[in-house]
């Protein structure tokens, strides 16, 4: 079984004096997990999820301020927050 699992990615920043640094983008992680989606925020700032079936129809709308777990049946999905968007399946 395959999961998607969509991971931080870490940005560069060059400092004035040649050094560079880096910082782990905080967009929120979205996971398929057995019978749903997994969605983790990892700011602390809440957010509106909204879940779509694949023909456009609104299935669910959840705020996730931490991580929380929604159970889906097994299709393909389309969840979008202010953030982004991203296609999913369930299996």
């Amino acid at each position: 079984m395959a999961s998607v699992v969509y991971a931080p990615e870490v940005v560069y920043s060059q400092i004035s004096d040649g050094e560079s640094m880096s910082s782990i983008n905080r967009t929120p992680l979205l996971k398929a997990v057995p019978n749903g989606i997994e969605i983790t925020v990892r700011d602390g700032v809440a957010r509106r999820f909204y879940i779509y079936s694949i023909t456009g129809q609104v299935i669910k709308s959840v705020e996730v301020a931490e991580n929380v777990t929604v159970e889906l049946p097994q299709g393909y999905y389309i969840v979008k927050c202010s953030e982004w968007a991203k296609k999913i399946v369930v299996r």
